[in-house]
C-alpha cells in the first residue's frame, strides 16, 4: 500500500484478503457497484481497505465516515449518507459501496464477465501505475504520464526508455511485462 501500486481489483483484493487472514485479521470482501471488489477489515470498528484502485489511498479508513483523499492526479471522495456510500473520483467513475460482506464465490460471474476480453472496460490497455518519487505516474501503450503539482507531463517512450521506466522506476520485471504484452495482443486480436 505504501508504494501506491494498484492492479486489477479482483486479484489484488484476493491476495490482500489472504494475507490479512493469515495474520488473523477479521476481513471480508465488499462489492462496489458497478464492478469493483475491495475489503472490510474489522478492528475497533469496520474499516474500508482498497488496494486495487490506483487511487491515492494509503491507509484504511473507517467505513462509516466520509473522507477525501487526493494527489496531483485525482480526488477520491468517499461520502457516507443516509442513502448509502458513494465514491466519486475526479476524474473518473462514480460508484456505490455495499457494506454487506460478499462471498468470493458469489462474485465469480462478475469476475468472469470483467475478464471477457471483448467487453471488459479495463482490459482495453495494459496500464502500469505507481508513485515514483511521490509523483503519480502511469504507463500505457509506451506513453508515460507524470502528474506533477499543477501540470501533467506526457511523453512517448522509445524501447530503451520503456525498459528503463519499467525496470528502474516502476521496479518491475521487464520479461514479465513483455510476456503480458504478448498475451494481451493475442487475446485482443482473437
Amino acid at each position: 500500500m505504501n508504494d501506491g501500486y494498484g492492479g486489477a481489483c479482483w486479484t489484488i483484493s484476493t491476495g490482500f484478503y489472504w494475507l490479512l487472514k493469515q495474520l488473523w485479521f477479521h476481513v471480508h470482501y465488499l462489492y462496489m457497484e458497478p464492478g469493483h471488489l475491495c475489503l472490510r477489515v474489522d478492528l475497533d470498528q469496520p474499516y474500508y481497505v482498497d488496494v486495487g484502485y490506483c487511487a491515492p489511498l494509503f491507509q484504511a479508513y473507517p467505513i462509516f465516515e466520509s473522507f477525501v483523499a487526493s494527489d496531483n492526479r485525482e480526488t477520491f471522495e468517499y461520502t457516507v449518507s443516509t442513502d448509502g456510500i458513494k465514491i466519486v473520483r475526479t476524474p473518473g467513475p462514480t460508484k456505490t459501496l455495499n457494506t454487506n460482506p460478499v462471498q468470493l464465490e458469489h462474485m465469480r460471474p462478475l469476475i468472469i464477465k470483467s475478464n471477457d476480453w471483448s467487453t471488459s472496460s479495463f482490459l482495453k490497455d495494459i496500464l502500469i501505475f505507481g508513485y515514483i518519487g511521490n509523483i503519480p505516474a502511469s504507463l500505457t501503450n509506451n506513453t508515460l504520464k507524470q502528474y506533477f503539482p499543477g501540470e501533467k507531463i506526457k511523453k512517448e517512450l522509445n524501447t530503451e526508455e520503456l525498459e528503463y521506466w519499467i525496470t528502474k522506476r516502476f521496479n518491475m520485471n521487464y520479461e514479465l511485462y513483455k510476456e503480458a504484452i504478448n498475451i494481451f495482443n493475442r487475446r485482443r486480436n482473437k
